[in-house]
């Protein structure tokens, strides 16, 4: 059975997603969690309904429904199960636009961490550490998304072994890198030289624009309107964006002997998705 992750429905997103029909299809196979929630993002950002996305199987419709996939798509929830296993072997797509989903998604995986990881001290620092980047990276796309991150994990054991793989993957319809990093006066020659800043700590597009000044008069973020135009602007609680994310996970792979896949898109839009799989012992 072929395995769809985030790579391969970006190389195959025409074939899946048809922008004239506002139709979708899941192909028949192991969808991981990078595909998931490129293919939720993509579809969302072409305004596909959940009522025109065709499944090849019955299950994978049911598990679909248990992803929340139709909250991405449509707004709302019609699974009728509870989600026991939310926080501990998985968790749902989550829309990282506000602060409340993305508290709620960085508890759920970290959750789903902290019920695979052990406690010793091998693994002590590393899931402690993983936590701190888990929200770190939520926040970055919240941040640099234009609130289109989505979010999910799923654990799963390895065929013919005692292992679990754990991944946590997340994607945004962010303009990327490189097209942000002209927007707030930089100037990198090319993507590369874009994702080289910007896993530097300390660098953060947000820290350059000057909009961003820490002394304006700020509003609550549920302020809706402006009563003080031009003299406050609105603010997202708890997001700093002191550039640590990117650096973290960078630092992370490093130190525990990982791999870390940056992909990069050429197109008209850039999307970014990025995916983490462990295998824990």
């Amino acid at each position: 059975m072929p395995e769809y992750n985030a790579t391969r429905v970006l190389n195959e997103i025409d074939g899946l997603i048809n922008e004239a029909s506002l139709s979708a299809r899941v192909p028949l196979g192991f969808c991981t969690p990078g595909f998931w929630v490129t293919f939720a993002i993509r579809a969302r950002a072409r305004h596909v309904p959940i009522d025109n996305v065709a499944f090849p199987t019955e299950d994978l419709r049911e598990y679909a429904g248990a992803i929340a996939l139709e909250r991405i798509l449509g707004g709302r929830d019609t699974y009728p199960y509870e989600r026991h296993g939310a926080g501990c072997r998985y968790s749902p797509l989550v829309m990282l636009d506000n602060r409340e989903a993305v508290d709620r998604a960085t508890g759920q995986i970290n959750g789903c961490i902290r019920n695979i990881a052990p406690w010793d001290e091998q693994f002590g620092q590393f899931t402690r550490d993983l936590f701190s980047v888990v929200g770190d990276l939520h926040d970055n796309v919240w941040a640099h998304g234009m609130s289109l991150g989505v979010s999910m994990a799923q654990r799963w054991k390895v065929p013919h072994k005692q292992d679990s793989y754990l991944e946590f993957a997340l994607a945004d319809g962010g303009i990327g890198f490189f097209q942000e990093m002209h927007r707030v006066g930089l100037a990198p020659a090319n993507h590369e030289q874009a994702i080289d800043w910007c896993i530097q700590e300390g660098h953060s597009t947000k820290l350059v624009n000057e909009s961003e000044d820490p002394l304006v008069q700020t509003l609550p973020e549920d302020v809706s309107g402006n009563p003080m135009q031009g003299l406050a602007r609105h603010t997202n609680y708890g997001n700093h964006h002191q550039g640590l994310g990117l650096p973290k996970l960078v630092r992370l792979a490093s130190d525990f002997c990982g791999e870390l896949t940056l992909p990069r898109e050429t197109r008209s839009c850039a999307w970014i998705a990025g995916a983490k799989r462990a295998i824990l012992r």
